[in-house]
């Protein structure tokens, strides 16, 4: 999908249940960016045009659907961890160059 100032302009895009553990992000010009994620079910992509960045955010959670009502707790995508648990996620970003 071609990333431009005009798609990133008004909202972010938001992956929700991605099936793909990674993207990779070309410049055209025989660079880009493989970014591979483990344990994040969504991904989101944002940019504040007219700077030159683009914002690649994994995440394990989103934001309410339209018309949600629920408790913090009832969230869609919410994760609930037991008292004393914890969780591990990783993210590995890789500058990769020619042979795309």
């Amino acid at each position: 999908m071609p990333l431009s100032a005009g798609l990133l302009a008004q909202e972010a895009l938001c992956f929700l249940d991605i099936r793909s553990r990674g993207a990779t992000f070309e410049n055209g010009a025989g660079a880009g960016l493989r970014v591979e994620l483990d344990d994040f079910p969504h991904l989101a992509l944002w940019a504040r045009p007219p700077a030159p960045y683009l914002c690649i955010e994994a995440w394990t959670g989103h934001g309410d659907l339209v018309g949600f009502a629920g408790e913090l707790s009832e969230k869609p995508s919410m994760r609930l961890l037991a008292p004393g648990a914890s969780a591990r996620h990783s993210a590995r970003f890789s500058f990769i160059t020619s042979g795309l």
